[in-house]
């Protein structure tokens, strides 16, 4: 009847309210870092450059695409190709975003970040990091003193079995509590890591 009418009706426009809303905070959220491409590069053989070593390892699973953090094993040099694909950029102080070309392939040097489990970041320039503290663990959280400040990456194969404790809030506005994560190794960047929690 006409109730039933009505309360579609004020259903729908619930809706469309909450649709306006996501679309406007979509417009004001910053953007995401550029594309890039990038691999391991420890050093260039003499003759050759950036372009000629993607040349050669294209179509592999040592080249990775991507905004997703640069993850290098610990003996790593810390020295990449990378080539920047048209773009916005944000500025991560100002939050100002801007337009760019993107960048040619350059071999770059970055800084270590804290490694755990054998898996770190690369850091461009002064850009260091705050991480959130975790360690693996076969049982539960209680040995919380294991706790490192580091990338949430670790060695294994994706798919593979992944338990470890992290040290952050359960809700947005809550303080910082140990968790436990169960669930599978996901998101790897070459044998480094990160875990996909089990629903």
């Amino acid at each position: 009847g006409k109730q039933g009418e009505l309360q579609h009706h004020l259903l729908m426009m619930h809706l469309l309210v909450l649709l306006l809303a996501a679309a406007v905070s979509a417009q004001n959220a910053p953007p995401a870092p550029p594309d890039r491409i990038w691999f391991r590069q420890d050093s260039l053989p003499a003759g050759e450059t950036c372009t000629s070593m993607y040349e050669q390892i294209k179509g592999t699973p040592a080249l990775i695409t991507g905004k997703d953090p640069i993850i290098l094993t610990d003996d790593a040099n810390f020295m990449i190709c990378i080539k920047f694909l048209d773009g916005t950029y944000t500025n991560p102080k100002t939050g100002e975003s801007t337009d760019r070309k993107g960048r040619d392939w350059a071999h770059d040097s970055g800084k270590k970040s804290t490694c755990s489990e054998g898996c770190c970041e690369f850091q461009f320039g002064s850009l260091a990091k705050k991480y959130i503290s975790w360690f693996p663990t076969s049982s539960d959280c209680s040995k919380t003193s294991a706790g490192k400040e580091a990338p949430l990456y670790f060695k294994s194969k994706a798919g593979e079995a992944a338990k470890l404790c992290a040290y952050y809030p359960e809700k947005a506005d809550g303080p910082p509590v140990w968790q436990l994560l169960e669930g599978t190794a996901a998101g790897c960047v070459g044998q480094c890591c990160t875990v996909k929690r089990n629903n």
